[in-house]
């Protein structure tokens, strides 16, 4: 596999910089309302800016939120700001898990009311789960397949498994002993970034592959829960169920298997079959506590989607619920996208 982009000691004080000279440059903007930072800088050189930009309607030009556009250094981004209205930014927990948001910047003469990050119900944490582990598993498939792995990308991806492990103990799901020992091992990393600015390489070639088992691990045991909760067997029944352009299909494997295919080397994705009903409580079928809580983040998710495309902030990212869905809002017109179509 080819290692490239090998991350280096940055100063935080270059962070902080890099923060305020952004926070300038946008200041004067009328469609500004706020600015919040999530997580930390306790990496330097690893840990990248996260940054929320709230805006309000109408927005001129979107491009000038951007902050890649106008980066200083570049080496501090590992993707673009989030940009959301501030009715998006009330319900941030339903779009993404946020962690340890700080307020940079506020129009005095405008309140943007933060999300109640305490009172995530344990449906979307089991969400959460279930989608950002899916995602983490196709990206291992992706770069062991094609033999290239961003260094930097999969340090802070690998590192943000201890969220992944907490959502766990949040709802009392227990891990092997093996996760527990990456869980330690990451642990150990940090402390020696932080306490030498360096590490060995040995050391990441060998929690990439601890990291992918520990994902593994979490996504098996969110899924059994799923499945003892919400997809017990006399709801089953034979039918693959075939979601969008990834091409997800339901099988009765225990893990994600995939495998390329066609000339645009589309992403095949075989799940457990009982998953479905995950999917379908997206596309409101699912009438338990669970899909009422998909349902509301599924309003959230495609509501800011549409946002980010009538005011052009393609830059920005949105909320991952596992499959491509249009930017119109309308399940209609999510429809001609998302295909849904049994097989027997």
């Amino acid at each position: 596999m080819n290692f490239y982009d090998i991350p280096e000691h940055i100063d935080r004080r270059e962070y902080r910089r890099e923060i305020d000279n952004y926070v300038r440059r946008i200041a004067r903007y009328e469609e500004l309302v706020a600015v919040y930072t999530i997580g930390s800088v306790s990496l330097p050189g690893i840990s990248d800016i996260d940054m929320i930009c709230i805006l309000k309607e109408p927005i001129s030009n979107g491009m000038k939120f951007s902050a890649l556009e106008h980066s200083e250094n570049r080496r501090l981004f590992l993707h673009d700001v989030y940009v959301v209205a501030p009715e998006h930014f009330e319900k941030l927990q339903y779009i993404i898990y946020p962690s340890n948001l700080k307020l940079v910047y506020r129009r005095p003469d405008l309140v943007a009311s933060p999300p109640d990050t305490q009172m995530i119900s344990n449906n979307l944490r089991l969400m959460y789960l279930l989608d950002i582990n899916l995602m983490r598993l196709r990206q291992f498939f992706i770069a062991k397949s094609d033999g290239q792995c961003n260094v930097r990308n999969w340090m802070t991806r690998i590192l943000s498994l201890r969220h992944s492990i907490d959502l766990c103990k949040s709802v009392d799901i227990g891990l092997s002993e093996e996760t527990e020992e990456t869980n330690h091992r990451l642990r150990e990393f940090r402390q020696r970034w932080i306490g030498t600015r360096s590490y060995h390489f040995d050391d990441f070639s060998g929690l990439f592959l601890k990291a992918e088992k520990a994902i593994q691990d979490i996504f098996q045991r969110a899924l059994i829960r799923f499945r003892d909760m919400y997809a017990t067997e006399e709801a089953l029944d034979e039918a693959p169920l075939k979601i969008g352009r990834d091409k997800i299909l339901f099988t009765n494997g225990v893990l994600p298997e995939y495998s390329y295919r066609g000339r645009t080397r589309t992403v095949i994705c075989k799940v457990p079959l009982y998953l479905k009903y995950h999917y379908l409580g997206y596309l409101g079928r699912g009438e338990h506590s669970y899909g009422q809580e998909q349902a509301n983040r599924f309003r959230v998710v495609s509501s800011h989607g549409a946002f980010l495309a009538k005011n052009r902030l393609h830059y920005s990212m949105k909320g991952n619920i596992g499959f491509t869905y249009m930017r119109n809002p309308l399940l209609d017109r999510l429809k001609r996208l998302v295909r849904v179509g049994i097989n027997r």
